[in-house]
C-alpha cells in the first residue's frame, strides 16, 4: 500500500519554487517562442520581401554571434 503523501506548507512550497532550478526550456516563454518561431517557419511564404529580409538578417546576425567552446576553454566562432 502507498504511504500517505506529505502535505507542503504554502511557506515550504514557496521555498523549494526559490531554490529549484527551472530550465528555460521549461518555461511559458520557451514554449511560446517555439510557437512563434513554428508559425512563422509554416507561413513564411506569406511574407513581404521587407519581412523576409528583415527575418533572414536577424537569423543570420543570430549565427555570427553564436559562439562555441574550444579545447583549453577558448571560445571561438561556429564555422
Amino acid at each position: 500500500m502507498p504511504s500517505k503523501a506529505l502535505a507542503w506548507s504554502p511557506e515550504e512550497e514557496l521555498e523549494e519554487l526559490k531554490t529549484a532550478a527551472t530550465q528555460f526550456k521549461d518555461t511559458a516563454l520557451s514554449i511560446a517562442l517555439k510557437q512563434s518561431a513554428n508559425a512563422v517557419k509554416d507561413n513564411v511564404q506569406q511574407l513581404d520581401d521587407s519581412a523576409a529580409n528583415e527575418l533572414m538578417q536577424a537569423l543570420n546576425s543570430r549565427q555570427q554571434s553564436r559562439t562555441y567552446e574550444l579545447p583549453g576553454g577558448e571560445r571561438g566562432g561556429l564555422m
